[in-house]
């Protein structure tokens, strides 16, 4: 559901034309120059008045969107699909939405997949958001737990190395089993042709 928003955003931003385009264009990447320590106070304050804060829900809702960057790959791959498609299927009677549905879509698969990765690393491996906003011991992610056990068994670098194999263990299982999307999605936006 998440991935489909971010292609959709992609796909009106790309593929049509508007008065205020730039200006959004700009929205998405301006966040990417604001530095997160500029917006953590103002963050904290958003996630403890809603009640989030010590839950799990504070982690969802702040990594649940799709991120500025995987909007920006989506560009990037959408770019390569002509237009010609669209024109097409335009001609055949076809609505923009089903344009995007039954054409766009299907093609954005190496893409979507590429993002979905990325996106699920970053979660993974995401260390300052649990810290803040979900302190408590029973809300502790595998970055915060690989910490802990790090500053409770500093001299015992056996068990250490142990932890850190285990907390590499999906990342790296994961890029195996997916690295043909992860490589063929990050190519594909590199070239223009």
């Amino acid at each position: 559901m998440l991935f489909n928003m971010g292609t959709m955003t992609a796909y009106s931003l790309n593929r049509f034309s508007f008065k205020l385009k730039k200006i959004i264009l700009f929205a998405f990447i301006l966040p990417i120059t604001i530095p997160f320590s500029l917006v953590a106070v103002s963050t904290f304050l958003v996630i403890s008045r809603i009640g989030a804060f010590n839950t799990r829900m504070a982690g969802i809702i702040l990594s649940g969107g799709v991120d500025v960057y995987s909007i920006y790959l989506l560009l990037q791959y959408l770019a390569k699909i002509p237009y010609s498609l669209d024109e097409s299927a335009r001609i055949d009677g076809a609505s923009y939405f089903r344009i995007y549905w039954s054409i766009i879509l299907p093609q954005m698969k190496p893409a979507i997949a590429t993002a979905a990765i990325i996106k699920a690393l970053n979660i993974y491996n995401d260390f300052l958001t649990p810290m803040l906003y979900m302190p408590s011991t029973k809300l502790r992610t595998v970055t915060i737990s690989l910490s802990s056990f790090q500053n409770d068994q500093a001299s015992n670098w056996t068990a250490l190395c142990a932890g850190i194999v285990i907390v590499l263990l999906p990342t790296l299982i994961m890029y195996l089993f997916l690295q043909k999307y992860i490589i063929s999605g990050a190519v594909s936006g590199a070239v223009k042709e």
